[in-house]
């Protein structure tokens, strides 16, 4: 066909040029104003503002026209491309072509409209638009494409539609089908099978008659493209061999009899036997017999969907996929879309089917599976809901697993991953090596047909209870495994695992289980743990029990009736803590005699029980001081006390009334208590404080003998060292103790706080600002920041302990805030006491030695304020609060000073009997002197006291009879 092809003229002219034309315009205006009649200026203007307006109206217009035939034409090449790859019997390649051609037309004239700057530009291109709408009418007059709507609504419509033949190809419109029992099926089949594309909705509604509801509709299989598809009372096989893109499609199978009786009230809906649109790959809804899911409950054999990865409806959050028992679902491409978090949530439910193995690209969300014998699902990050009519299930590198409703599963096999970032529970902060981020599986009495079972991966815990499983096998790496009253129970292995935490309890069936997986130490959310619970106990047929390991600390093998051999020689070491319990089972002595009760000796014959293989188990007991434990044989066929035979040869059992349970017992302990430290002798220490000016006397009495010691100098340290130096002490140590003396008697300091007025002047006041001009930055009234701000934090430290404290409210008052900091300091467990004055306005507070710590432990402490922590919540700065600690603003009395110094008495020998000091006063000296306690001054005097040898190790065994096996 000849496509016209449009004038190229290229419009060089822009938007910018139209601007700068309007404003030249404007300007020229205003500059000439002054030499022109107003009136005419004005006009002349408004009539160019005018026409610029049109001209800007005129390219609105004209795109607007641009962007409806583009929109055109792309739709009908999408209904044409589809049709062609559809290898429909027409050639449409000129058709194809000829579009292309007009499309590219389309694009220029969309280009030149940006440089469109005149009424003339706009003329050439509405002309130019004319044009490509001539030739695209002209094109698809001539053409396969039908222009407008298709409605077959009568005989008579459905005769003319039938006669174009070709000519409705590709429907630039809507179709709209209503097929009557009256119409001939071959010409509606013909009519249908000339459609190719439609670019509007597609609308068939069946055969709605009672006498006629069985039988099945049209098939749909040269229809390549549509919009949305929507088909009721449908019947049959559906079939779109060919639709490769549509819209919304929705199905529902027809509501008549399917019984032959007539009775519409009798009949199985949702007649359809198929759904068959392999080379669907874009739809935004599929919606067959029911929303967003393809449901062919009743009588439907197959759905096959095969290149369809997923619905684009946001609002699609799963698909349901159902046929009738036995059907089948080709869906090779299907994927699980991410969420706007990027997370698997996408839910698929699967019931029908004869078997279902997830495609690849299923990897996450929620599978739902029922009434499909055999499920096979690999990779999958979300959970696998496994219902009834699931028989066989095998799950590779699946994070979740869900059986509760899986009342006919006969075999699983397992095999689990951690959780990944698209999992929809995933947690940055799990730590997979610490068992975070795993699945755990449960088994119960509800999965009654359950039989083999088989685990691995990485799993958290697996527990079976009450349930009918016979074989389970266990490679994976795992925390905790829990198997109880499972009577059906013959066989587990687990040699290939690795478990923390096994408890194996009343199932009645097992006779031999093998303890021999790696222990997992790991699993526990936090640090590792040092040792595992192994549990088998009441499970009456159990005949052998064999273990290895070295991170049991739990053992309790009791209540196992017929239990006869043990194998615990792979037990080389326990856990900590250990608690091992052997008691209560069928483990039977061939022969134990006692040969020297006093010294318990003797000799056992274990005979099959293997009892001998827990020699090295109880020797790591007896070294554990904290361990208990209870082993013991539950009878032996003979017993010889020193005494002589026990029962004349019968069999012995526990608890039998022979009084042969001491012997019967192989091993006892409690828990033990390690060797006591040795207590070191005490030697007592006197002390006095004293305070004392120049000149003045100090003496004492020392077991009856007067100690004069140097008259003060009133300089402390000149005055201790003279004590120490003094004959004085020369006559102490005859006397009976070492005399000595040290500063640090009653300590105490100060801070003076003061809130500095605004626009302060003069001279620095205390420590926290060293210039004037800090000083005076700090003080400012701006705003009323001048105070000590609500919720202000500030931290006062005295050597190792500090307070912090805060005002409720905004206060300009130092007082507010020293009160706080007195009410927040402790007042028991401290080394000072703190107080303020008795004033409301009193802004110093005073530091002082406790009544419990006098002593130089209080002494040249460092003393701190400081602001540590500011509130938001406030108007206040808490800059302008200054502070002096101690008497000067200098930072070099910044700590606790003494009032006076200590003279200590030390007795020559260590110990409440060897103690030298019998009598101690002091004299009759002018200087104060002030007796001390080890309550005032624990850190300096002490009560002599007699050292102690510690306690002796106790081991806790109480029966050991291991060397006698």
């Amino acid at each position: 066909m000849n496509v016209h092809m449009k004038n190229t003229n290229k419009y060089k002219l822009n938007i910018k040029t139209m601007k700068k034309g309007l404003l030249t315009l404007l300007a020229a205006s205003l500059v000439f104003v002054g030499c022109q009649n107003y009136d005419d200026q004005f006009d002349d203007l408004n009539a160019q503002i005018s026409a610029l307006k049109s001209q800007v109206d005129g390219l609105s217009a004209l795109s607007g026209q641009v962007s409806s035939l583009s929109s055109t034409i792309s739709g009908l090449q999408s209904g044409v491309t589809a049709a062609q790859a559809a290898a429909s019997a027409i050639d449409l390649s000129g058709l194809e072509a000829s579009l292309a051609s007009l499309a590219t037309e389309v694009d220029d004239i969309q280009a030149d409209l940006a440089t469109a700057a005149t009424a003339a530009d706009i003329t050439a291109l509405e002309a130019d638009l004319a044009a490509v709408q001539a030739d695209l009418d002209d094109l698809l007059s001539t053409s396969n494409v039908y222009q407008g709507n298709v409605t077959i609504a009568s005989a008579t419509n459905l005769d003319a539609f039938n006669d174009l033949g070709s000519a409705i190809n590709i429907v630039n419109g809507n179709v709209t089908i209503t097929n009557l029992a009256t119409y001939d099926q071959a010409k509606v089949q013909a009519v249908i099978n000339n459609i190719f594309a439609v670019n509007g909705s597609y609308t068939f509604t069946d055969i709605a008659d009672a006498v006629s509801a069985n039988t099945a509709s049209p098939t749909f299989d040269n229809m390549t493209s549509a919009g949305d598809i929507t088909m009721t009372e449908m019947n049959g096989a559906v079939s779109f061999a060919t639709l490769a893109t549509a819209g919304a499609i929705v199905i529902t199978g027809d509501s008549w009899d399917h019984d032959g009786d007539e009775a519409a009230d009798t009949a199985a809906v949702q007649a359809i036997t198929s759904f068959s649109a392999p080379l669907l790959t874009t739809a935004d809804e599929l919606s067959v017999n029911g929303a967003d899911s393809v449901t062919l409950t009743t009588v439907g054999t197959s759905v096959n969907i095969n290149s369809l990865a997923a619905v684009s409806d946001t609002d699609v959050t799963g698909l349901s996929i159902t046929t009738g028992t036995g059907g089948t679902l080709t869906a090779a491409a299907l994927t699980s879309p991410l969420d706007a978090q990027d997370d698997e949530t996408f839910a698929l439910t699967i019931a029908g089917l004869a078997s279902f193995t997830a495609p690849t690209g299923v990897t996450g969300g929620t599978l739902t599976v029922s009434a499909t014998p055999t499920l096979v699902v690999d990779g999958f990050q979300g959970t696998v809901d496994i219902n009834t009519g699931v028989t066989s299930f095998t799950g590779t590198d699946v994070t979740n697993v869900d059986v509760a409703g899986a009342d006919e599963l006969v075999s699983a096999s397992i095999d689990y991953a951690a959780e990944t970032a698209n999992h929809n529970d995933y947690s940055a902060d799990n730590d997979n090596a610490k068992g975070q981020g795993l699945g755990s599986l449960t088994v119960n009495a509800n999965q009654a047909d359950l039989n083999d079972l088989t685990i691995s991966g990485t799993v958290n815990d697996v527990t079976i209870s009450a349930s009918s499983v016979v074989t389970v096998t266990i490679s994976a790496t795992m925390d905790a495994l829990s198997i109880s009253t499972s009577d059906d129970l013959t066989g587990l292995s687990i040699s290939d695992a690795t478990i923390g935490d096994i408890v194996l309890n009343d199932n009645d069936e097992i006779s031999a289980i093998v303890i021999d997986n790696a222990h997992n130490l790991a699993y526990t959310g936090g640090d590792a743990a040092t040792g595992l619970t192994l549990t088998v106990t009441n499970s009456d047929d159990l005949e052998s029990l064999t273990v290895s390991g070295t991170g049991f600390d739990d053992v309790d093998v009791t209540g196992n009736s017929t239990l006869s051999t043990i194998d615990f020689s792979g037990v080389t070491a326990i856990g900590a803590g250990a608690n091992y319990q052997i008691t209560g089972n069928d483990l039977n002595a061939a022969s134990i005699t006692e040969t020297d009760a006093s010294e318990s000796e003797g000799s056992i014959d274990d005979g099959t029980s293997g009892m001998d293989t827990l020699t090295a188990t109880m020797a790591a007991l007896t070294a554990q001081t904290a361990a208990v434990a209870s082993i013991r044989f539950d009878s032996a066929e003979t017993i010889t006390a020193e005494a002589g035979e026990v029962n004349n040869g019968n069999d012995v059992a526990w608890n039998d009334g022979t009084g042969d349970d001491a012997l019967l017992l192989v091993y006892s302990k409690g828990g033990g208590s390690a060797a006591g430290d040795d207590t070191a002798a005490v030697t007592e220490v006197k002390a006095f404080g004293v305070v004392g000016a120049a000149n003045a006397t100090l003496n004492f009495t020392l077991n009856g003998v007067t100690i004069t010691l140097p008259a003060l100098t009133g300089d402390k340290d000149d005055d201790v060292a003279a004590i120490i130096a003094s004959a004085g002490a020369d006559t102490a140590a005859a006397a009976g103790a070492t005399v000595s003396a040290v500063r640090g008697f009653n300590n105490s300091s100060s801070i003076t706080m003061s809130v500095i007025t605004a626009g302060y002047s003069a001279a620095l006041y205390g420590e926290r600002y060293t210039t004037q001009a800090a000083l005076a930055a700090a003080t400012t009234d701006t705003g009323g920041v001048y105070g000590i701000g609500q919720g202000d934090e500030f931290t006062l430290t005295i050597g190792s302990e500090s307070v912090t404290a805060s005002l409720s409210a905004d206060s300009v008052l130092a007082s507010d805030l020293a009160k706080a900091l007195v009410d927040a300091w402790p007042t028991a467990g401290t080394n000072y006491s703190l107080s303020k004055g008795i004033t409301d306005t009193a802004h110093i507070i005073s530091i002082a030695s406790s009544n419990t710590a006098m002593g130089p432990e209080t002494y040249n402490q460092a003393v701190t304020l400081a602001l540590s922590a500011q509130s938001t919540a406030t108007t206040e700065t808490s800059a302008a609060l200054d502070y002096i600690i101690g008497d000067t603003r200098a930072t070099n009395d910044n700590s606790t000073v003494d009032a006076g110094f200590i003279v200590t008495f030390t007795s020559l020998a260590a110990g409440a009997d060897d103690n030298t000091i019998v009598t101690l006063a002091n004299g009759n000296g002018s200087a104060t002197e002030t007796a001390l306690t080890a309550t005032s001054a624990p850190d300096t005097v002490f009560t002599g006291t007699n050292g102690a040898a510690g306690a002796a190790a106790v081991s806790g065994v109480t029966t050991d009879h291991s060397s006698w096996l």
